[in-house]
């Protein structure tokens, strides 16, 4: 595994004001993981104020103006729209790179070998992500119901059916190189689907999944701990590391803490790896850290 992040690889967001707080949590997770060096960060502007803009910018990161792709209109779209149309083109917009990390703004960075990794499977075979079958996480029936509908509508019976038997990859962190086969695969999966059911959400997660468990290109999957999904498991707290970790024995320390669904504010009561209740922000701030 590389030591550290090099020149030829970007790591990409996206916010609008509304995200803007998590993507500052996301900076400076960065900017702290040991390992990392200094990463190039790009952002894509989903509908960011002139402020939040200039401290971007300040702090070195490249704005991107998301365009409409595969025909569709994103001129007073909801900012989810261009943010994930942008997704399979992002050696597109930034030409200048050869490796490109997606974190989804409401994710961030606990421990660098977790970015490391995701850069070096991108490098070997083109593309690496995070699976989402595990055993702590719950997929209650109305997801599962949600889950298979648009495999369906989105990639036919048999396409779909396929999909279901597959472990959900997750879009929201991945890394892929330039001229990987999966970027083409992936947007004509998202192509034809649009078109199927004239809908992008979720197709951007739905497509790329296609794209790998059906079309099989080579790829480089990693389990959950790189990308927890908290509001499928909470993880737990362990006092001494000062870490979120997986919430089983032997608690291993999260890569990446992503804050999907509802846990994006506000305080959680967390179990520590000593059998301790915390209640807790699922942020990086020490200051933001709650007890009873």
């Amino acid at each position: 595994m590389g030591s550290a992040l090099d020149s030829r690889t970007v790591i990409v967001s996206g916010a609008d004001t509304g995200y803007f707080s998590m993507l500052m949590n996301l900076l400076r997770s960065i900017e702290c993981a040991e390992g990392l060096g200094h990463p190039t960060i790009a952002v894509f502007d989903l509908g960011l104020e002139q402020v939040e803009r200039e401290l971007l910018e300040a702090r070195g990161v490249h704005l991107l103006t998301p365009m409409g792709h595969f025909g569709v209109s994103i001129e007073g779209a909801r900012p989810v729209v261009p943010g994930l149309l942008v997704r399979p083109f992002l050696e597109d917009y930034l030409p200048d790179f050869d490796r490109f990390i997606w974190l989804d703004a409401d994710a961030w960075v606990q421990r660098a070998d977790s970015l490391l990794r995701l850069n070096d499977g991108a490098a070997r075979v083109g593309l690496s992500l995070v699976h989402e079958r595990e055993q702590t996480y719950v997929w209650p029936l109305e997801l599962r119901g949600w889950v298979a509908k648009h495999s369906i509508m989105g990639y036919g019976v048999a396409g779909g059916l396929r999909m279901l038997v597959r472990p959900m990859l997750n879009a929201g962190v991945y890394a892929i190189a330039r001229g990987a086969p999966h970027a083409e695969l992936w947007r004509r999966r998202f192509a034809r689907a649009i078109g199927r059911t004239s809908r992008v959400v979720p197709h951007d997660q739905f497509s790329l999944n296609a794209a790998i468990w059906l079309d099989h290109p080579e790829t480089d999957i990693l389990d959950p701990h790189h990308n927890w999904i908290c509001n499928r498991s909470l993880p737990r707290w362990n006092e001494k590391l000062q870490m979120f970790c997986v919430p089983t024995a032997p608690y291993r320390p999260l890569g990446i803490v992503h804050l999907a669904g509802h846990l994006k504010t506000g305080p959680v009561e967390l179990r520590t790896t000593t059998g301790q209740r915390r209640r807790m922000i699922l942020r990086m701030d020490p200051e933001a850290l709650l007890t009873t």
